[in-house]
């Protein structure tokens, strides 16, 4: 999904090793409950799943934030920017 190469995986897992540990310890605990393991499997792949989305989500907000921040631009949801002082002027217009 993110395309790193190996150096990079490692260190990206390295930073959230803690985190994929917890996930993991309970994932397996689940997976060891008779009968309702059929179901904890699936429960963690969706878990998982969830999981990658959010952190890339949180990736792409925070690199629209720097993008906004160095270009002095307030984000659309076309992607486009409008000026800080287009905005202001917006806001201060009485109609």
């Amino acid at each position: 999904i993110k395309e790193f190469n190996v150096k990079q995986s490692i260190r990206f897992a390295l930073k959230k090793h803690d985190d994929y540990v917890m996930f993991g310890m309970v994932a397996v605990a689940l997976e060891l409950v008779p009968l309702a393991n059929f179901v904890f499997f699936w429960t963690n792949v969706v878990g998982a799943a969830l999981w990658t989305a959010d952190v890339i989500i949180e990736e792409q907000r925070g690199a629209s934030r720097r993008l906004v921040n160095s270009h002095g631009l307030i984000a659309n949801v076309g992607g486009a920017g409008i000026p800080h002082y287009a905005v202001q002027r917006m806001n201060n217009d009485s109609y």
